[in-house]
Protein backbone atom coordinates (compact mmCIF):
# COMPACT_ATOMS: atom_id res chain seq x y z
CA UNK A 1 0.00 0.00 0.00
CA UNK A 2 1.28 3.34 -1.33
CA UNK A 3 1.62 6.62 0.92
CA UNK A 4 -1.36 7.82 -0.28
CA UNK A 5 -3.56 4.87 -0.24
CA UNK A 6 -2.52 4.85 3.55
CA UNK A 7 -3.61 8.51 3.86
CA UNK A 8 -6.84 7.52 2.08
CA UNK A 9 -7.85 4.32 4.06
CA UNK A 10 -7.08 6.58 7.47
CA UNK A 11 -8.88 9.11 6.59
CA UNK A 12 -12.07 7.42 5.48
CA UNK A 13 -11.42 5.17 8.94
CA UNK A 14 -11.66 8.31 10.67
CA UNK A 15 -14.67 9.48 9.32
CA UNK A 16 -16.33 6.26 9.98
CA UNK A 17 -15.34 6.27 13.75
CA UNK A 18 -16.76 9.93 13.58
CA UNK A 19 -19.98 8.72 12.28
CA UNK A 20 -20.50 5.55 14.44
CA UNK A 21 -19.52 7.94 17.40
CA UNK A 22 -22.41 10.47 16.01
CA UNK A 23 -24.68 7.44 16.36
CA UNK A 24 -23.57 6.50 20.11
CA UNK A 25 -24.43 10.31 21.37
CA UNK A 26 -27.56 10.73 19.22
CA UNK A 27 -29.35 7.18 19.42
CA UNK A 28 -30.30 7.63 16.42
CA UNK A 29 -31.60 4.76 14.29
CA UNK A 30 -31.19 2.60 17.60
CA UNK A 31 -33.01 -0.88 18.28
CA UNK A 32 -32.24 -1.92 21.84
CA UNK A 33 -31.97 -0.63 24.77
CA UNK A 34 -29.51 -0.59 27.94
CA UNK A 35 -29.91 0.34 31.30
CA UNK A 36 -27.66 0.13 34.24
CA UNK A 37 -28.34 2.41 37.85
CA UNK A 38 -30.80 5.21 36.56
CA UNK A 39 -28.82 5.70 33.28
CA UNK A 40 -30.17 4.27 29.70
CA UNK A 41 -28.36 4.04 26.85
CA UNK A 42 -30.29 3.95 22.94
CA UNK A 43 -27.84 1.79 21.28
CA UNK A 44 -27.69 0.02 18.24
CA UNK A 45 -27.15 -4.11 17.48
CA UNK A 46 -25.49 -4.35 14.99
CA UNK A 47 -22.56 -2.66 17.05
CA UNK A 48 -22.75 -4.05 20.81
CA UNK A 49 -23.13 -7.56 19.03
CA UNK A 50 -19.65 -7.73 18.83
CA UNK A 51 -19.33 -8.32 22.26
CA UNK A 52 -21.04 -12.20 22.86
CA UNK A 53 -22.17 -10.73 25.62
CA UNK A 54 -24.74 -8.68 24.12
CA UNK A 55 -24.83 -11.12 20.81
CA UNK A 56 -26.61 -14.07 22.90
CA UNK A 57 -28.61 -11.55 24.81
CA UNK A 58 -30.32 -10.47 21.25
CA UNK A 59 -30.49 -13.60 19.62
CA UNK A 60 -30.68 -16.74 22.29
CA UNK A 61 -34.64 -16.28 22.66
CA UNK A 62 -33.90 -14.62 26.10
CA UNK A 63 -36.30 -11.69 27.23
CA UNK A 64 -34.15 -9.20 25.95
CA UNK A 65 -34.88 -10.51 22.55
CA UNK A 66 -38.41 -9.70 22.62
CA UNK A 67 -38.85 -6.66 25.15
CA UNK A 68 -35.62 -4.93 23.32
CA UNK A 69 -34.06 -4.17 26.83
CA UNK A 70 -30.77 -5.23 28.57
CA UNK A 71 -30.51 -4.61 32.10
CA UNK A 72 -27.49 -4.50 33.75
CA UNK A 73 -28.49 -4.06 36.93
CA UNK A 74 -25.07 -5.20 38.83
CA UNK A 75 -22.75 -2.81 36.72
CA UNK A 76 -21.24 0.18 37.51
CA UNK A 77 -22.87 2.96 34.95
CA UNK A 78 -20.19 5.09 34.55
CA UNK A 79 -18.13 2.31 33.14
CA UNK A 80 -21.06 0.89 31.05
CA UNK A 81 -20.64 3.94 29.29
CA UNK A 82 -17.39 3.35 28.66
CA UNK A 83 -17.78 0.01 27.15
CA UNK A 84 -20.80 0.99 24.76
CA UNK A 85 -18.53 4.27 23.76
CA UNK A 86 -15.34 1.87 22.78
CA UNK A 87 -17.71 -0.18 20.81
CA UNK A 88 -18.54 2.85 18.78
CA UNK A 89 -14.54 4.66 18.65
CA UNK A 90 -12.54 1.80 19.80
CA UNK A 91 -11.62 4.26 22.55
CA UNK A 92 -13.23 5.39 25.61
CA UNK A 93 -13.19 8.83 27.56
CA UNK A 94 -13.33 9.64 31.18
CA UNK A 95 -14.84 13.13 33.25
CA UNK A 96 -12.20 15.76 33.13
CA UNK A 97 -10.47 15.86 36.35
CA UNK A 98 -9.73 19.58 35.10
CA UNK A 99 -13.33 21.09 35.02
CA UNK A 100 -14.14 19.28 38.94
CA UNK A 101 -16.97 17.00 37.43
CA UNK A 102 -14.23 14.19 38.85
CA UNK A 103 -10.98 13.87 41.38
CA UNK A 104 -8.54 11.76 41.16
CA UNK A 105 -10.01 8.93 43.69
CA UNK A 106 -12.84 8.50 41.90
CA UNK A 107 -10.78 8.49 38.11
CA UNK A 108 -8.82 5.60 39.38
CA UNK A 109 -11.80 4.04 40.70
CA UNK A 110 -14.04 4.23 37.33
CA UNK A 111 -10.70 2.72 35.90
CA UNK A 112 -11.26 -0.14 38.15
CA UNK A 113 -14.68 -0.63 36.97
CA UNK A 114 -14.00 -0.30 33.46
CA UNK A 115 -11.29 -3.32 33.53
CA UNK A 116 -13.44 -5.41 35.46
CA UNK A 117 -16.30 -4.71 33.19
CA UNK A 118 -14.45 -4.99 30.25
CA UNK A 119 -13.26 -9.02 31.76
CA UNK A 120 -16.99 -9.80 32.97
CA UNK A 121 -17.83 -9.29 29.14
CA UNK A 122 -14.87 -10.60 27.51
CA UNK A 123 -13.53 -7.39 25.78
CA UNK A 124 -9.95 -8.20 25.95
CA UNK A 125 -8.98 -5.24 23.86
CA UNK A 126 -10.57 -2.95 26.49
CA UNK A 127 -8.51 -4.20 29.15
CA UNK A 128 -5.22 -2.30 27.98
CA UNK A 129 -6.44 1.05 27.84
CA UNK A 130 -8.23 0.92 31.16
CA UNK A 131 -4.82 -0.90 32.41
CA UNK A 132 -2.59 1.70 30.78
CA UNK A 133 -4.80 4.31 31.71
CA UNK A 134 -4.64 3.22 35.58
CA UNK A 135 -0.63 3.10 35.37
CA UNK A 136 -0.47 6.91 34.38
CA UNK A 137 -3.30 8.58 36.68
CA UNK A 138 -1.12 6.17 39.62
CA UNK A 139 2.03 7.94 38.30
CA UNK A 140 0.81 11.30 38.30
CA UNK A 141 -0.96 11.92 41.33
CA UNK A 142 -0.52 11.45 44.80
CA UNK A 143 -1.65 8.22 46.43
CA UNK A 144 -2.72 9.87 50.59
CA UNK A 145 -5.56 9.14 51.68
CA UNK A 146 -6.73 6.76 48.75
CA UNK A 147 -4.99 3.84 49.37
CA UNK A 148 -7.23 2.01 51.49
CA UNK A 149 -10.22 2.14 48.87
CA UNK A 150 -8.04 1.46 46.14
CA UNK A 151 -6.88 -1.69 47.76
CA UNK A 152 -10.33 -2.80 48.30
CA UNK A 153 -11.60 -2.37 44.82
CA UNK A 154 -8.62 -4.36 43.19
CA UNK A 155 -8.79 -6.62 46.28
CA UNK A 156 -12.48 -7.12 45.28
CA UNK A 157 -11.85 -7.47 41.42
CA UNK A 158 -8.84 -10.56 42.22
CA UNK A 159 -11.52 -12.43 44.81
CA UNK A 160 -13.85 -12.25 41.52
CA UNK A 161 -11.12 -14.45 39.91
CA UNK A 162 -11.06 -11.32 36.95
CA UNK A 163 -8.70 -12.12 34.54
CA UNK A 164 -5.96 -9.58 34.52
CA UNK A 165 -6.42 -8.43 37.53
CA UNK A 166 -2.55 -9.21 39.28
CA UNK A 167 -1.58 -6.69 36.82
CA UNK A 168 -3.43 -3.93 38.64
CA UNK A 169 -2.69 -5.20 42.14
CA UNK A 170 1.44 -5.18 41.24
CA UNK A 171 1.10 -1.87 40.01
CA UNK A 172 -0.84 -0.47 43.01
CA UNK A 173 1.85 -2.17 44.93
CA UNK A 174 4.84 -0.71 43.21
CA UNK A 175 3.25 2.60 43.13
CA UNK A 176 2.82 2.55 47.02
CA UNK A 177 6.30 1.40 47.32
CA UNK A 178 8.02 4.03 45.77
CA UNK A 179 6.27 6.59 47.53
CA UNK A 180 6.75 4.92 50.96
CA UNK A 181 6.67 8.26 52.70
CA UNK A 182 3.71 9.79 50.98
CA UNK A 183 1.56 6.66 51.70
CA UNK A 184 3.21 5.03 55.35
CA UNK A 185 3.03 7.82 57.19
CA UNK A 186 -0.67 6.70 57.48
CA UNK A 187 0.29 2.92 57.40
CA UNK A 188 -2.70 2.51 59.97
CA UNK A 189 -5.17 3.27 57.20
CA UNK A 190 -3.84 0.78 55.27
CA UNK A 191 -4.07 -1.71 57.47
CA UNK A 192 -7.64 -1.47 57.92
CA UNK A 193 -8.01 -2.33 54.64
CA UNK A 194 -8.49 -6.02 52.68
CA UNK A 195 -6.58 -8.44 54.75
CA UNK A 196 -5.72 -10.61 51.48
CA UNK A 197 -4.22 -7.90 49.61
CA UNK A 198 -2.45 -5.90 52.70
CA UNK A 199 -0.13 -8.83 53.26
CA UNK A 200 0.70 -8.69 49.46
CA UNK A 201 1.79 -5.10 50.03
CA UNK A 202 3.77 -5.65 53.10
CA UNK A 203 5.77 -8.33 51.52
CA UNK A 204 6.77 -5.91 48.49
CA UNK A 205 7.32 -3.20 50.93
CA UNK A 206 9.50 -6.01 52.78
CA UNK A 207 11.63 -6.23 49.51
CA UNK A 208 11.26 -2.69 48.53
CA UNK A 209 14.82 -0.87 48.74
CA UNK A 210 13.90 2.66 49.00
CA UNK A 211 11.72 1.88 52.53
CA UNK A 212 14.94 1.26 54.49
CA UNK A 213 13.02 -0.94 56.39
CA UNK A 214 14.42 -4.40 57.19
CA UNK A 215 11.82 -7.40 56.76
CA UNK A 216 10.57 -8.86 60.07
Amino acid sequence: MTTSESAILSSALAEQTTGLKSRFADGKYADLSIEAGERKWRVHRCIVSSCDFFSKACDSGFQETTTGVVKLPDDDPAAVNALLEYFYGRDFSRPSQDNGHIGFKEDILLLIAIFHLAGNYLVQSLENPAETRFQAALQANSLSGYVPDMIDAVDDMTSDGADGADNLQKMLITRICASEQDVFGNLEKVQGASYSFERQTDASVQRCTSCGEESG
